[in-house]
């Protein structure tokens, strides 16, 4: 099938198809090789898989998984949906003014490489424990990588159809609207799929270090009490619920940019 026969709904169709089932089939060969190894190493601190699924099943059918899980997710989404805005803020205005670009490029790549679990301590400083002190530390883990890649994709972005559209006439919120937004959409929700990732990082480690709640809280719980099956209950519960968000990410990709399927 040609390019110019993709409809939007045959590109989502195909990533459906074939996107998720490769994903399965890789998680199911892990599967098979942690059940496997699991059982010939035999150490406490690797249950087998089918252990740990157990007890991740207990949890959701005591209904003790559920308040935690809908608190984890509730600040996830809050901090995920701030760091878009905030990436497609600044990361467009980087890559549309050297002006902007100069005031806040040395703080975007201090934020973007340097760990972010130094700096969470100081948001624990000045928000103390608070589910907005862990929104903080989302937002300063995927914010900063969101604003680099729109800033990357912006400025990718064909010169020689800007120079048309201005040639045109179109001013500079047309152009971001009608030429630059559109030309930077694949490569802006890279980026968006490599912030939700960061998003998920930075929940599990605020949870863990800075506000004690949620499934982090859980986790550290079942560490101290030395539960290793509890501990990968909960890692399977994080990384299903990771893959599940970076699916709708690319779900929502495809529907955007059926176009460069």
């Amino acid at each position: 099938m040609t390019r110019s026969a993709f409809s939007r709904a045959d590109a989502l169709r195909l990533y459906l198809v074939e996107g998720p089932l490769a994903t399965v089939l890789a998680v199911g060969a892990l599967v098979v090789v942690w059940e496997i190894g699991a059982t010939i190493i035999d150490q406490p601190w690797l249950p087998k898989f089918s252990a740990a699924l157990a007890r991740a099943i207990e949890l959701f059918a005591s209904g003790e998984i559920q308040p935690i899980l809908a608190t984890s997710v509730s600040n996830l989404v809050v901090g995920y949906t701030l760091s878009v805005a905030i990436g497609l803020a600044l990361g467009a205005g980087m890559a549309m003014s050297s002006k902007v670009q100069y005031a806040f490029r040395a703080y975007v790549d201090a934020l973007l490489f340097i760990p972010p679990v130094l700096y969470a301590p100081l948001v624990l400083a000045f928000l103390g424990f608070s589910d907005v002190a862990l929104i903080g530390v989302i937002v300063m883990f995927s914010a900063f990588v969101i604003t680099a890649s729109v800033q990357t994709a912006v400025t990718a972005v064909d010169h020689e159809l800007q120079e048309m559209a201005d040639a045109f006439g179109a001013g500079r919120i047309q152009m971001m609207r009608e030429v630059v937004l559109p030309g930077a959409m694949p490569q802006i929700f890279a980026g968006l799929r490599l912030g939700m990732g960061r998003a998920v990082k930075g929940m599990i480690i605020g949870e863990l270090f800075v506000t004690v709640v949620g499934l982090g809280a859980l986790e550290r719980r079942f560490a101290s009490a030395f539960d290793a099956v509890g501990v990968w209950a909960i890692t399977m519960i994080v990384i299903s619920l990771a893959i599940l968000l970076i699916w709708l990410v690319q779900a929502v990709d495809r529907a955007v940019n059926w176009w460069a399927a």
